[in-house]
């Protein structure tokens, strides 16, 4: 996938959407490939938008790009540390973002992917709540399992953007009960730990050390019980998924801080370089990447 990355990046758009189509039906990957495809083609919207006329897959392709460089121009910080400048470039390229993606939801009525996008979409556009529920309920009920569409809904719910940590909480223990044995998607649990600690060290201000923080959440043995059973229950037959390493980072990071390292040794062996870009690694550092290194070394992995 690198290769073919470089290659989209350089301007081959042809190679680009033909991954797309080929993922159409495999939702997990689908999204996968028009995220990380959505990145690459950054520099080239201009002829994407007028290359392949109404195809549904180019649609989705475009809008995705669009909704990825507009959150790259906000960039991750809270609202408070984004200058007006950013925010109107945000808004400006996001709002041209929606007419591809319900194109391409009305094109193709039983892909989830457009409404997962149209989850971001909204979050970012500050749409209303039942316009958010609105979006997740469509993802939802053309794939309730889809990774992408579960995250972007627990980013919706979360307290950083319209919702609460209870909420956030709640959503993601139903995700982690409900998931087929063996998914992935059961990562939501620790993602939704990482998010509750972020609160946390918000709050604090700066008053103590995250990564201390992030240690003392995750070292509270109901929570390192919860996760050590939703990972049994995972392992137990896992699937084969495009985002299991992402689900091995998480888990293997949430054990990690709360001092189960045996655990997390044996989930984080033979972990690629590639990182999330911020969650976990950078829950308690400014340097994600510098922590991994780091954290790799302490556990011999």
């Amino acid at each position: 996938m690198t290769e073919a990355l470089e290659r989209v990046s350089d301007g081959n758009l042809d190679l680009g959407l033909r991954l797309i189509k080929q993922a159409r039906g495999r939702n997990d990957l689908r999204a996968l490939r028009v995220s990380r495809l959505g990145e690459a083609v950054g520099g080239h919207l201009d002829v994407l938008a007028g290359k392949f006329g109404d195809d549904p897959d180019a649609l989705l392709w475009l809008g995705s790009a669009r909704v990825s460089l507009a959150w790259e121009i906000r960039g991750g910080g809270y609202a408070k540390y984004v200058t007006q400048d950013a925010f109107r470039g945000f808004r400006e390229v996001l709002k041209t973002a929606a007419e591809p993606l319900f194109t391409a939801a009305d094109l193709v009525p039983d892909d989830p992917v457009p409404w997962q996008c149209l989850q971001w979409f909204g979050l970012g556009m500050s749409l209303p709540r039942p316009d958010l529920d609105g979006f997740w309920a469509e993802t939802e009920a053309r794939d309730p399992a889809l990774w992408a569409g579960r995250h972007a809904r627990l980013q919706t719910l979360c307290e950083k953007w319209r919702g609460s940590n209870e909420e956030a909480y709640e959503f993601a223990k139903e995700t982690a009960l409900t998931a087929e044995t063996g998914d992935p998607v059961v990562a939501m649990l620790p993602l939704a730990h990482f998010e509750i600690a972020e609160r946390r060290m918000l709050a604090d201000d700066g008053q103590l050390d995250h990564e201390l923080i992030v240690k003392s959440h995750f070292s509270r043995p109901e929570v390192q019980r919860e996760l050590a059973e939703t990972t049994d229950r995972w392992m137990s037959a896992p699937h084969d998924h495009p985002m299991t390493t992402e689900a091995r980072h998480l888990f293997g990071a949430a054990f990690y801080y709360g001092g189960d390292h045996d655990r997390a040794r044996r989930i984080m062996t033979d972990l690629p370089m590639r990182i999330p870009e911020w969650l976990p690694w950078g829950s308690a550092s400014l340097l994600p990447r510098r922590t991994y290194l780091k954290v790799r070394r302490e556990l011999g992995v």
